[in-house]
C-alpha cells in the first residue's frame, strides 16, 4: 500500500476539500455541545452520533428518532418528507453553480491541490456515474467532479477526488449510533463490486493526483488492485484517506456487546489523540482529523479539518466557532512545522457560496502567502520545530536547504525579538558556503535592512519603528557567501 509520496504532494502543504452536496440543503447540525473534539473528551460514542455536530451526517442523524436533526427535520421540512426531496432540492440549485468561480477563490487562497467529495456517507453521487444509486434522485444533474476538475488543472493545482467507500446509506437502512456500528457497518448484496465499478471509474476518468477513500472499504471488496490500478494510471498519486478493511476475525471478536464496547472506547480515545488515522493500511500518508495538539511525524502526513466545527454547511453554527484568519495562518504554520500538510474543508451552501466566516479567513491567509508563502511551500522541518521567544510567543521554523524560518505566531510587546539558545551553525548551508560566509538575516515583508545581533546563546533580532508586525513574523536567517554580498563603499557604509 506505501509507497513513496511524491515531492509535489510534500512540496503543496496546503489543499482544500470540499464538502458539498444534499447536506447543504437544510444546513443543519446541533452546536450547543461544541466542536467534534470537545464532545468527544466530554460525552460517550452515543451521545456523540445522536448530537453529531457535522451537518455531512445530516441523514444518519434524521434516522435517528430522539436527535437534534430529527426534531429539526419535522419541524422545517414535516414529519414525512423523505431525503430524497432534498436531493431534488440540491439539484435544482445546481445550475447556480460556477466551477471557475471556486477554483479561482481556491488558487487566490494559497491551495496548491483541491479535493473534491465525489460521494460521501449519505451516497449522494456528483458525477454521472455508469453504476447509479438505488434510488435516481441520488444523483447530481452535472457533473461537478468532472467540471471542477477541469476548473482546477486550468489553473495549475492539482486535482483529487474523495470517495466514501465502507458507509453508504442508501444501502444501509440502520443508524450508526457508536463508533462500533461505523467499523462494523454491514456491506449488503453487490454493494463492494458497486464501489468498485466507481472507483475504478473515478480512475479511469479523473486521474486524479488525491484518491481519498473515507472510512474505510467493504470487507468483500479486493484492495489491492484497486490501488494497483491507481498507481498505474497515477504513477505520482497519493492514495490517501482510510483504506483500512474490516476483517472477519475482527467482526467476529468485535461483534459481541462486550466487543462492540472495547472497540467503541478503542477509536474514540484515538480519535481524541489524533491518532485514528495513523495505523497500517491508512494510505500513502497518515491522515487525522481535529487533533489537538498537532504532534509532529518522521514522514509526511495530512491534517483535515474545517474553518468551523462541522465539515457540511452548517448555518446554526456560531460565527464565534469558525477560526480566525490569525488563528488559520497559525495552523497552517504549526503542521507544516511539524511535517504536515493542511487539508482545509469548505463548506458552501447550496448554491455554492462560503460564507462570510469562511471567506474572510481565507482572505487574510491569502494576503499573508504572498508575502511569507517562502516560508511555507516546498520547506522541510527543521531540527527543532517548536521555539519560544525571550517574551513567551511561540515560534514554529521551517527549513529549505540554505535557509531556515523562525515564524513568530504572535505581536511581540517590543521593537525586538530574542530567540534564545537558537543555534546558528545548524542553520542549513548550501554546498558553495565555506567557513568564512556570513548570515543573512531579513524579516519576510520588510524591504530594509535590520540589525541582528547574538547576545549570550541567544539571537535578537530588532525591528523599526515603522513596522507594523503582521498576523505571524517571519524571520529568515540564510548563509550569505562573499560573491553575494553587496559591494561595500564609503558611502554606503557611513549610512
Amino acid at each position: 500500500m506505501r509507497h513513496q509520496v511524491p515531492q509535489w504532494y510534500r512540496d503543496a502543504k496546503l489543499g482544500i476539500l470540499v464538502r458539498w452536496g444534499v447536506p447543504s440543503v437544510p444546513a443543519y447540525a446541533p452546536s450547543e455541545h461544541g466542536g467534534p473534539l470537545e464532545m468527544l473528551r466530554d460525552h460517550t460514542g452515543r451521545f456523540y452520533f445522536q448530537n453529531h455536530p457535522d451537518a455531512q451526517w445530516y441523514l444518519n442523524s434524521l434516522r435517528i428518532s430522539e436527535s437534534p436533526v430529527r426534531r429539526y427535520h419535522r419541524r422545517h421540512y414535516g414529519e414525512y418528507t423523505a431525503y430524497e426531496r432534498l436531493a431534488r432540492r440540491f439539484n435544482e440549485e445546481l445550475p447556480l453553480w460556477d466551477p471557475t468561480q471556486w477554483a479561482e477563490a481556491f488558487r487566490e487562497a494559497g491551495a496548491r491541490y483541491v479535493v473534491m467529495t465525489a460521494k460521501h456517507h449519505d451516497g449522494f453521487l456528483l458525477w454521472p456515474a455508469r453504476a447509479t444509486p438505488v434510488s435516481p434522485s441520488f444523483l447530481a444533474q452535472r457533473d461537478v467532479v468532472g467540471e471542477l476538475a477541469t476548473a482546477v488543472r486550468a489553473l495549475g493545482m492539482r486535482y483529487g477526488v474523495s470517495y466514501s467507500g465502507l458507509l453508504d446509506w442508501t444501502v444501509q437502512p440502520r443508524p450508526i449510533r457508536d463508533f462500533a456500528d461505523w467499523r462494523l457497518a454491514k456491506c449488503p448484496g453487490d454493494y463492494p463490486g458497486y464501489v468498485e465499478a466507481h472507483l475504478t471509474e473515478l480512475i479511469e476518468s479523473t486521474v486524479a493526483d488525491v484518491l481519498r477513500i473515507e472510512g474505510g472499504l467493504p470487507a468483500a471488496l479486493p484492495c489491492k488492485p484497486l490501488v494497483q490500478a491507481y498507481r498505474e494510471a497515477v504513477p505520482d498519486g497519493v492514495a490517501n484517506g482510510c483504506w483500512r478493511q474490516t476483517r472477519s476475525i475482527e467482526r467476529t471478536i468485535y461483534g459481541s456487546p462486550p466487543g462492540r464496547r472495547l472497540l467503541s472506547s478503542r477509536i474514540r480515545a484515538a480519535a481524541i489523540a489524533g491518532s485514528i488515522g495513523a495505523g497500517r493500511a491508512q494510505g500513502d500518508v497518515p491522515v487525522v482529523e481535529y487533533p489537538a495538539p498537532v504532534t509532529r511525524r518522521s514522514g509526511p502526513w495530512e491534517y483535515v479539518r474545517g474553518l468551523g466545527r462541522s465539515f457540511g454547511f452548517n448555518a446554526a453554527e456560531p460565527a464565534s466557532s469558525y477560526l480566525s484568519g490569525v488563528e488559520l495562518i497559525h495552523l497552517l504554520v504549526d503542521v507544516v512545522s511539524k511535517n504536515g500538510n493542511l487539508l482545509l474543508s469548505l463548506a458552501p451552501a447550496v448554491d455554492g457560496s462560503l460564507c462570510s466566516e469562511q471567506r474572510d479567513a481565507l482572505a487574510i491567509l491569502a494576503r499573508w502567502l504572498a508575502t511569507h508563502g517562502e516560508a511555507i511551500y516546498g520547506t522541510r522541518p527543521w531540527r527543532h520545530s517548536e521555539g519560544v521567544t525571550a517574551d513567551g510567543l511561540p515560534v514554529r521554523f521551517t527549513s529549505r536547504p540554505d535557509a531556515l524560518y523562525a515564524v513568530v505566531l504572535g505581536r511581540p510587546r517590543m521593537l525586538s525579538i530574542e530567540f534564545p539558545d537558537l543555534d546558528l551553525d545548524g542553520v542549513p548551508r548550501s554546498d558553495v558556503t565555506n567557513e568564512d560566509d556570513s548570515f543573512d538575516v531579513t524579516v519576510l515583508g520588510l524591504e530594509r535592512e535590520i540589525r541582528w545581533r547574538e547576545e549570550a546563546r541567544s539571537v535578537v533580532v530588532d525591528l523599526p519603528g515603522s513596522f507594523v508586525p503582521a498576523e505571524a513574523i517571519v524571520v529568515r536567517f540564510a548563509w550569505r557567501t562573499a560573491s553575494d554580498r553587496p559591494a561595500s563603499s564609503f558611502y554606503t557604509d557611513l549610512i
